[in-house]
């Protein structure tokens, strides 16, 4: 009788078992730092939350004061808005000096909040105007004029 060489069967289908190569060397573990206790985990997860408030806090500060290096160096600032927009001017020290001197004191300067408030207006007045609009200057100066009518008319005391 002759004895052939069969492959093992699986168990669940008679099939013969696949041959797979032989598993690489186990490879030498790299040794483990001591586990951390529960006391250094909640210690570090503090930590972890302490450091991300500060962040965030800091990330809110910077939005809501964004113009920290001119602060230090001595600018004031001003701060408004309406419903849907927010302006803040800022100043040094040599432009508010300047308020309510020559040449051209206004007959309001210390009336306001912002010093030498006809300036700020005019820049923002003439910076406003949008640089692709290919305007000629009458055409600004009638702009400039219509807006400061309307302006005008918005400031007139009213009776409710």
């Amino acid at each position: 009788m002759q004895t052939t060489k069969t492959q093992p069967k699986n168990r669940l289908n008679n099939n013969p078992e696949p041959r797979y190569p032989a598993p690489p060397p186990a490879r030498r573990q790299p040794p483990r730092a001591p586990a951390a206790t529960e006391e250094t985990a909640r210690t570090l997860d503090r930590w972890a939350d302490e450091e991300l408030f500060e962040e965030d806090l800091r990330t809110v500060m910077q939005m809501m004061r964004p113009h920290r290096r001119e602060r230090l160096m001595g600018w004031s600032e001003y701060r408004t808005g309406g419903r849907h927009f927010r302006a803040t001017i800022s100043w040094d020290e040599t432009f508010a000096a300047d308020a309510s001197s020559q040449p051209d004191p206004q007959p309001c300067d210390d009336c306001f909040t912002i010093p030498n408030f006809a300036d700020v207006l005019e820049s923002l007045l003439i910076g406003s105007i949008r640089p692709d609009a290919d305007l000629t200057p009458e055409q600004r100066t009638a702009a400039y004029q219509a807006l400061l009518r309307d302006l005008t008319h918005r400031l007139q005391p009213r009776t409710f």
